[in-house]
């Protein structure tokens, strides 16, 4: 690679230098002294061409990430892990927010980016860490799956219902918010009964 691009570098007039080429962590030495060779600012080594991210390996990409380095082009990648490690740095969420990767969107729900679209999303995982931030709670508390219903009691918010709510999970989680554990402590889950009289000996 380092040899094509130096070809590619040579074959430029002098002074009109061809930026359009890659710096990798295998290449970063080879780019610098040819930057220097050619008395160019070493800036000039960050406008990569994309033919060239597409074959690095994982590592070296979230190695870019992580120096915010072509966020531009990596935001495209076919990986998942490299459009979550995006996502952790708040880049490009309002492209990532609609990924059909369901761990891409997750990271993007913990950004707490647009959770007024997210509430609506498919997976529940989602939905529970949207609520997981006190929004949209009114209306997951009829959520169809429980482990959301379950964050929305350990939200502390609408515990008058859920604590006769059908799912033993959601159930524990409205009696460690200690409500109504006298009711609890009877509860036909053995689990359910258990923490609740825990809960009131203290």
């Amino acid at each position: 690679m380092v040899k094509g691009i130096t070809e590619r570098l040579s074959n430029e007039k002098k002074g009109k230098i061809n930026m359009e080429v890659a710096i990798t962590p295998r290449n970063k030495n080879r780019f610098n002294q040819i930057a220097s060779q050619n008395g160019k600012n070493q800036e000039f080594c960050k406008r990569v061409a994309k033919e060239d991210i597409v074959n690095l390996s994982i590592p070296e990409k979230l190695e870019m990430i992580n120096n915010h380095e072509n966020l531009d082009v990596l935001i495209n990648d076919k990986d998942w892990h490299i459009r979550s490690a995006i996502a952790k740095q708040g880049y490009g969420l309002d492209k990532l927010i609609n990924d059909k990767n369901r761990e891409v969107r997750i990271i993007v729900a913990e950004q707490g980016y647009r959770l007024d679209k997210l509430v609506n999303d498919e997976d529940w995982f989602v939905r529970k860490i949207v609520a997981r931030h006190g929004y949209g709670l009114s209306r997951f508390i009829k959520d169809e799956e429980p482990y959301v219903r379950m964050t929305v009691a350990e939200q502390g918010f609408g515990l008058d219902r859920l604590v006769n709510d059908n799912s033993p999970c959601v159930r524990i989680a409205v009696a460690e918010q200690r409500y109504d554990l006298n009711r609890l402590a009877k509860d036909e889950d053995p689990e359910v009964r258990s923490i609740a009289n825990k809960l009131l000996k203290k």
